[in-house]
């Protein structure tokens, strides 16, 4: 939280006069990880739904992303509550867990040559 101030005046020192620009939302998308999330039972707090609605975003850009977190912080009910929305709306997903002590680093991250 202490490094959005910094980042904000990166973005505006890059993109003057859009600093102040609302965020697009997918409405369909907040509305049904609100709705999958009361049905698996949590608590729909507007931060839990936006970290699911970041991730969405995330996954619509790279073909895969690491969550980390300390543990109880929310990182496997996030992707759990969005792979339901996803499927809820329609849409094909899929997921694969894996244990990162149980690859190499260059099979986890990619070999640089």
């Amino acid at each position: 939280d202490e490094d959005k101030p910094i980042f904000r005046e990166l973005v505006n020192d890059l993109f003057p006069g859009l600093a102040n620009t609302e965020r697009k939302v997918d409405i369909k998308v907040q509305e049904t990880i609100h709705n999958c999330a009361t049905q698996r039972g949590l608590q729909a707090e507007e931060t839990f739904v936006l970290k699911c609605v970041e991730l969405f975003e995330l996954l619509n850009i790279r073909h895969s992303v690491f969550i980390v977190g300390p543990a109880g912080s929310g990182k496997s009910e996030i992707w759990k509550t969005l792979y339901a929305a996803l499927r809820a709306m329609g849409k094909r997903a899929m997921y694969e867990v894996i244990n990162p002590k149980a690859v190499r680093n260059n099979e986890l991250f990619g070999w640089l040559s």
